[in-house]
């Protein structure tokens, strides 16, 4: 509102017209400025709805977020829970390994004593033939104490392949058990 306004005057007073379009252009001024107070207004109650809206998105944020914390604390507990378990097995895989060799060692213990009884048996059975008769009937009955023995030790070999049999299947076992509580562990 301008404070310092001079009207000319009138021989009545002041020009009437002046005094109107005065009035006219405050009334226009104030139209104006209402117009700009309701707007900002209307923007001030927008801006106050936005703000309270993105107060209910944070604080909704703040709880996803809480809540992705727990599930990773929970897979983190999980993921070393799982690393236990491996290194666990990991252990008993080295075992059974350690049996399988041992395993492998007494087949070939095994293979290589039934080839050398068998060659032990066809050398003395080579030289027998070449002997005379009475030093034959002695080894015909060294023959049958070789026979005996090589009865005795097959007896041994297929009772340590019953053993062996045994171990691989307690092994078959182990390791399906292994792979049952690897199965779980998943």
């Amino acid at each position: 509102m301008q404070n310092n306004v001079v009207f000319k005057t009138s021989s009545f007073g002041f020009n009437k017209r002046e005094v109107m379009e005065y009035i006219a252009s405050l009334c226009e001024q104030n139209a104006a400025t209402l117009e700009r107070l309701s707007s900002a207004d209307a923007e001030n109650a927008k801006c106050i709805k936005e703000k309270d809206e993105m107060a209910v998105k944070n604080s909704n944020l703040m709880e996803e977020n809480n809540a992705l914390l727990r599930e990773i604390a929970e897979y983190k507990s999980t993921i070393e829970s799982l690393n236990k378990r491996i290194d666990e097995l990991v252990k008993k895989t080295s075992k059974f390994d350690e049996i399988e060799g041992a395993e492998e060692k007494a087949n070939r213990l095994m293979m290589d004593s039934l080839r050398y009884s068998e060659s032990c048996i066809k050398n003395a059975q080579l030289v027998s033939e070449s002997i005379n008769i009475s030093t034959k009937n002695k080894i015909d009955k060294a023959k049958t104490c070789l026979n005996t023995v090589s009865s005795d030790f097959k007896t041994l070999t297929s009772q340590i392949e019953v053993s062996i049999s045994e171990i691989s299947d307690r092994l078959a076992v182990l390791s399906k058990g292994l792979d049952d509580s690897v199965a779980i562990g998943k």
